[in-house]
Parts: structure tokens; sequence; C-alpha cells
């Protein structure tokens, strides 16, 4: 794989193309189409961020799991959405072309199994893995607090210039749990 400029460019172009093993800087459609087929057949879920309670009750149903098994808390998401001019968005798009179908491919990918599946269905879950995190919270958080307030063994990578916050959990005596 050649890089141009910089061996860190991949931070600014394509970067879930370059986790996924390939080219960031490819452009080509028909090399970024074989792309999408080779991730489709090597992974049979990619789970979307955007609607990670849906992603996780497919995965629960593939693998026949229970709510337990999959709900999770979550301690890195971004407080505020950027909003971007519509030309800057454009632009994004167009530098991020491989990232872009990738997104938009798996995204479809994922609402056609859920249909698959059935909506109500996985609407039920993702009902049920909220009320869950709702009773844990409950039981089991202190707070958030941002990630340098937390013990070491709890804190997360944070790129400079985010703000991450993490989750402060209560003590139980091992009697409790």
């Amino acid at each position: 794989m050649k890089h141009s400029k910089s061996m860190t460019a991949f931070f600014s172009k394509n970067h879930l193309t370059y986790e996924f093993g390939f080219d960031p800087m490819q452009d080509d459609p028909k090399i970024i189409a074989e792309n999408l087929k080779i991730i489709g057949q090597k992974w049979d879920l990619i789970m979307i961020t955007e609607y990670m309670a849906e992603s996780l009750a497919v995965l629960k149903h593939d693998l026949c799991l229970t709510i337990e098994d999959v709900v999770c808390f979550i301690t890195n998401a971004r407080p505020k959405k950027s909003h971007l001019s519509t030309k800057t968005q454009e632009k994004l798009l167009e530098w991020n072309k491989s990232d872009a179908r990738l997104y938009d491919h798996f995204n479809k990918t994922l609402w056609k199994r859920i249909s698959h599946i059935g909506e109500e269905k996985i609407a039920t879950d993702v009902q049920k893995m909220r009320n869950l995190i709702d009773q844990l919270t409950k039981k089991c958080v202190l707070g958030y607090l941002p990630n340098k307030e937390l013990q070491p063994d709890f804190r997360t990578y944070q790129p400079p210039g985010m703000i991450v916050k993490g989750i402060q959990v209560r003590r139980f005596h091992k009697s409790i749990i």
C-alpha cells in the first residue's frame, strides 16, 4: 500500500476503509465496490454506531443470546453533534468517498437484516435493552465523569481536544453481588 505525504494520512481520509485493511487513498468506484464485497463476505455483521442498540439486537438474534448478554453502557458518546454547512458535508463525502460508500452499504444491510428478523421484534429488544440499562444505571452508576477524573483502570483513550466521559461505578461488598 503506497501512502502519499504521510503515514498518518489514513486518520483523515477513509479511516474506516483503512481499518478494514484497504488503501484509504483509493477512489476508484470499481475497487471500492470490490472492497465492499470482500468485507461483506468476511464479516457477518457490521454494526452501525448511530444504531448500536439495533445492531446489538441483530447480534443477539444471530447468536441466540439474551438481552443481558448484549446490554452495555455507552462510555464514549460525543455530547453534541457539529453542524456543518452543506458545502462542507459534500466536500467531506467526496474526500471520504470510500468510507461514505462503506457506511451507506452496511447501514442498508443492517436495515435489511432488521426487516428480515422483524422490525417489531428488534424494537421490542431495543426497548428491553434500554429498560435494563436504566435499571443497571440506577443500581451501579454513581455518575459520568471526565476521563481524567476516573481511576486509571477505568480510563479510555482520549484524543487531543476531545472530551470523553467515563462511568464511575458504585463499589459493592462481595456479599451483595
